[in-house]
């Protein structure tokens, strides 16, 4: 039962190693305590990272990459085998470029955003925002160029592609007119529809 019990600790099931020592409590009631108050400050520690997360994710939602990544060194240095703490890091730096590829797309440099989105959206490729914002960026491109008329052909290929990716990834999906143009908007309906 005790080797149960420090098995559960370890393993986060806090209820569990309670349970345990109590039936080894009957045998040696201090190693009880022990593993009682251990059990306790794991749940405290799993409590304050669980906080850090939090603030990790509302940072990366209000676009502060910068408080972001030092909550998340914060993190690490408290916590360094921590399970979420290799994807999360991978987020916080991934975020930068998604910041950087959405200026580039808003200013209307829509070969610097597909070069900074495009590496992003082959290493999270269940990112439904990123794939959409990049389709968008190609389509945006291809529609400058001349359409299917002209040289934009490739482009409006490729916008249909991620915009389909991006629906598969993320099925509500959806672009705001405030953000995107009607023509782009279009295309991602059709990409939608099929």
């Amino acid at each position: 039962a005790l080797r149960a019990a420090r098995a559960a600790v370890s393993d986060g099931r806090f209820a569990e190693a309670r349970r345990q020592a109590e039936q080894a409590g009957r045998l040696d009631t201090g190693l009880v305590a022990e593993l009682r108050a251990l059990a306790t400050r794991s749940e405290e520690d799993e409590a304050r990272a669980g906080l850090s997360l939090a603030k990790i994710e509302a940072f990366l939602e209000s676009g502060a990459t910068g408080p972001a990544k030092q909550e998340l060194d914060r993190l690490a240095s408290e916590w360094p085998k921590h399970p979420e703490l290799a994807g999360l890091r991978a987020t916080v730096e991934g975020s930068g470029e998604l910041v950087a590829g959405l200026r580039a797309f808003f200013a209307g440099d829509w070969a610097a955003s597909i070069d900074r989105l495009t590496p992003l959206a082959a290493e999270e490729p269940a990112r439904g925002d990123v794939l959409a914002v990049l389709a968008s960026a190609h389509a945006t491109r291809g529609l400058v160029r001349g359409g299917r008329e002209g040289e934009g052909a490739e482009d409006l290929d490729e916008a249909s592609r991620l915009f389909r990716a991006a629906l598969q990834a993320q099925p509500d999906l959806s672009l705001d007119e405030r953000y995107f143009s009607p023509r782009v908007r279009a295309i991602f309906e059709a990409a939608k529809g099929s």
